[in-house]
C-alpha cells in the first residue's frame, strides 16, 4: 500500500467531491475559531454545516469511484457456462473415401451463461477413454445433414417416441457456425447438440450390447472470447444412436 488509508480517503474525497469538501474543512476551521472564542452557537451551526457538506462530498466522491469500478469491471468481464451432459449417443460411421471407421459422439447438452456478457460457442473437444485408451475428436457439426437422432433410450428432449419405442431427438446444433443469431443470455438454460468425431477407435466387442463404456471424460466448448468450459465426468455409458432425416 503506497498511502495511509486515511490519506487516500481524504486525497480521493477532496478530488472528487470538489467544492463540498472543500468548504467542509473551512466551516470545521472557522468553527474551531468561534468555539475559541466562546460563539458556542455559532461554532456549532457550522459544524452541522461542515459535516453536511463533508458527507456530500464524500458521496460523490464515492459514487465517482463506484461508477469507474463498475466500468472497469463491464470492460473486463467474460461468461462463465456451466456445462451439463443430459444424454450421449454413439454411433460409427465410415470416413468419406476410405474403409476405416470412425466414431460419431452425439453429446445433448444444457448450457447456461451464469453472467454477463452474452456469448457464442464457436468449438468443442471431447477427450474420453475406451478400454482404457484415449481417444480425443473435436466438435464437428457444420457439415450434419440429418436432422434427428434415433435412439431405443427413455430420452426425450422434444422427441417423440415411436410405437416401436424409438425415440427421435430433433438435432439442435449448439456450436455457433450452425446457428450465429442465437447467443447464450445470462441465466438462459440454452439445449442442443455437439457431435464429436473420433478417428482410429477400437470398440471392444460386446455381443448384443449397444453400450459403449467409457472412463475420464473431459468435455470442454470454446466461446467467442476464447475461454474454454470444462465438463469432467468419471464414468459414462454411452447408448447407441444414429443420425436420421425423419
Amino acid at each position: 500500500m503506497s498511502k495511509p488509508r486515511l490519506k487516500q480517503f481524504v486525497t480521493a474525497s477532496v478530488k472528487l467531491g470538489g467544492g463540498s469538501v472543500i468548504l467542509a474543512i473551512l466551516l470545521f476551521s472557522i468553527s474551531i475559531v468561534e468555539h475559541i472564542r466562546n460563539q458556542n452557537v455559532a461554532a456549532y451551526s457550522l459544524v452541522f454545516i461542515a459535516a453536511l457538506f463533508f458527507c456530500v462530498g464524500t458521496y460523490l466522491a464515492w459514487s465517482e469511484e463506484r461508477d469507474q469500478y463498475e466500468r472497469e469491471v463491464a470492460t473486463n468481464a467474460k461468461p462463465d457456462l456451466q456445462l451439463e451432459l443430459l444424454a450421449a449417443f454413439w454411433d460409427p460411421t465410415r470416413i468419406p473415401g476410405t474403409n476405416e471407421l470412425q466414431l460419431n459422439i452425439y453429446a445433448y447438452m444444457r448450457v447456461t451463461n451464469l453472467r454477463e456478457p452474452e456469448t457464442l460457442i464457436k468449438s468443442g473437444s471431447l477427450s474420453l477413454k475406451i478400454a482404457g485408451r484415449e481417444y480425443t475428436g473435436n466438435g464437428n457439426d457444420g457439415d450434419r445433414t440429418y436432422n434427428f437422432i434415433s435412439h431405443n433410450t427413455p430420452f426425450r428432449l422434444g422427441g417423440d417416441v415411436q410405437e416401436d419405442f424409438e425415440t427421435s431427438t430433433p438435432v439442435l446444433p449448439l456450436i455457433s457456425r450452425v446457428h450465429t443469431g442465437m447467443p447464450l443470455k445470462r441465466g438462459i438454460h440454452t439445449g442442443g447438440l455437439v457431435v464429436f468425431t473420433l478417428r482410429g477407435v477400437e470398440i471392444p466387442y460386446r455381443e448384443n450390447s449397444n453400450i459403449l463404456e467409457t472412463t475420464d471424460i473431459r468435455l470442454s466448448l470454446v466461446d467467442s472470447f476464447g475461454d474454454t468450459h470444462l465438463l469432467k465426468i468419471a464414468n459414462l455409458d454411452i447408448s447407441f444412436g444414429k443420425l436420421s432425416k425423419q
